[in-house]
Protein backbone atom coordinates (compact mmCIF):
# COMPACT_ATOMS: atom_id res chain seq x y z
CA UNK A 1 0.00 0.00 0.00
CA UNK A 2 1.25 3.37 -0.77
CA UNK A 3 1.09 5.77 2.54
CA UNK A 4 1.79 9.47 2.93
CA UNK A 5 1.60 11.67 5.25
CA UNK A 6 1.60 15.49 4.42
CA UNK A 7 1.70 18.59 7.31
CA UNK A 8 1.34 21.69 7.12
CA UNK A 9 2.55 24.83 9.01
CA UNK A 10 3.82 22.66 11.99
CA UNK A 11 6.32 19.75 12.20
CA UNK A 12 4.82 16.66 13.93
CA UNK A 13 6.81 13.93 15.91
CA UNK A 14 7.80 10.67 14.42
CA UNK A 15 5.48 9.18 17.19
CA UNK A 16 2.13 10.83 15.34
CA UNK A 17 3.34 9.66 11.61
CA UNK A 18 3.61 6.46 13.45
CA UNK A 19 -0.09 6.21 15.03
CA UNK A 20 -1.49 7.80 11.82
CA UNK A 21 -0.03 5.21 9.86
CA UNK A 22 -1.31 2.32 12.28
CA UNK A 23 -4.77 3.73 12.20
CA UNK A 24 -5.03 4.18 8.20
CA UNK A 25 -3.74 0.91 7.98
CA UNK A 26 -6.19 -0.65 10.18
CA UNK A 27 -9.10 0.64 9.08
CA UNK A 28 -8.66 -0.10 5.55
CA UNK A 29 -7.17 -3.81 5.51
CA UNK A 30 -10.27 -4.31 8.06
CA UNK A 31 -12.81 -3.98 4.89
CA UNK A 32 -10.04 -4.22 1.87
CA UNK A 33 -6.61 -6.34 2.34
CA UNK A 34 -5.34 -4.81 -0.66
CA UNK A 35 -5.73 -1.15 -0.72
CA UNK A 36 -3.82 0.84 -3.25
CA UNK A 37 -2.91 4.02 -2.18
CA UNK A 38 -3.64 6.28 0.80
CA UNK A 39 -2.91 10.47 1.52
CA UNK A 40 -3.43 11.90 4.86
CA UNK A 41 -2.70 15.83 5.15
CA UNK A 42 -3.11 17.83 8.06
CA UNK A 43 -2.35 21.21 8.95
CA UNK A 44 -2.46 23.90 11.53
CA UNK A 45 -5.09 26.56 11.21
CA UNK A 46 -5.32 29.10 13.71
CA UNK A 47 -5.41 27.18 17.02
CA UNK A 48 -6.69 24.23 15.77
CA UNK A 49 -6.07 21.10 13.36
CA UNK A 50 -7.57 20.32 10.09
CA UNK A 51 -7.13 16.35 8.70
CA UNK A 52 -7.95 15.67 5.28
CA UNK A 53 -7.48 11.61 4.24
CA UNK A 54 -7.64 10.36 0.63
CA UNK A 55 -8.23 6.47 -0.17
CA UNK A 56 -8.37 4.92 -3.30
CA UNK A 57 -9.10 1.18 -3.57
CA UNK A 58 -9.47 -0.32 -7.28
CA UNK A 59 -11.47 3.18 -8.63
CA UNK A 60 -13.53 3.85 -5.73
CA UNK A 61 -11.96 6.95 -3.30
CA UNK A 62 -12.57 7.36 0.20
CA UNK A 63 -12.46 11.20 1.33
CA UNK A 64 -13.21 12.35 4.69
CA UNK A 65 -12.56 15.84 6.30
CA UNK A 66 -12.21 17.13 9.85
CA UNK A 67 -11.66 19.95 12.09
CA UNK A 68 -10.65 19.85 16.00
CA UNK A 69 -8.35 21.30 18.74
CA UNK A 70 -6.60 17.80 19.56
CA UNK A 71 -3.91 16.31 16.51
CA UNK A 72 -5.04 12.63 17.96
CA UNK A 73 -8.73 13.36 17.84
CA UNK A 74 -8.82 14.90 14.91
CA UNK A 75 -7.22 11.74 13.11
CA UNK A 76 -10.02 9.43 15.23
CA UNK A 77 -12.82 11.60 13.93
CA UNK A 78 -11.32 11.81 10.14
CA UNK A 79 -10.48 8.12 10.58
CA UNK A 80 -14.19 7.14 11.90
CA UNK A 81 -15.87 9.03 9.11
CA UNK A 82 -13.77 6.74 6.27
CA UNK A 83 -14.89 3.77 8.38
CA UNK A 84 -18.38 3.99 7.70
CA UNK A 85 -18.05 5.22 4.31
CA UNK A 86 -16.17 1.70 3.90
CA UNK A 87 -18.52 -0.01 5.78
CA UNK A 88 -21.41 1.24 3.88
CA UNK A 89 -20.09 0.79 0.44
CA UNK A 90 -18.88 -3.11 1.28
CA UNK A 91 -22.50 -3.71 2.29
CA UNK A 92 -23.91 -2.48 -0.52
CA UNK A 93 -21.41 -4.30 -3.05
CA UNK A 94 -22.94 -7.42 -0.57
CA UNK A 95 -26.71 -6.73 -1.13
CA UNK A 96 -26.12 -6.28 -4.79
CA UNK A 97 -24.67 -10.07 -5.14
CA UNK A 98 -26.95 -11.67 -2.91
CA UNK A 99 -29.75 -9.67 -4.90
CA UNK A 100 -28.29 -10.81 -8.59
CA UNK A 101 -27.72 -14.44 -7.12
CA UNK A 102 -31.20 -14.65 -5.96
CA UNK A 103 -32.26 -13.92 -9.51
CA UNK A 104 -30.11 -16.31 -11.31
CA UNK A 105 -31.82 -18.67 -9.09
CA UNK A 106 -35.35 -17.62 -9.70
CA UNK A 107 -34.77 -18.46 -13.06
Amino acid sequence: MEFAVTTRHFEPAEEFRNFVERKVKACVEKYFPRAVEAHVTVSMEGHGYIAEVDIKIKGVSFHARGEMRDLHGVMETVMGKIETQMRRYKGRRKSRKQQSCRMLEER
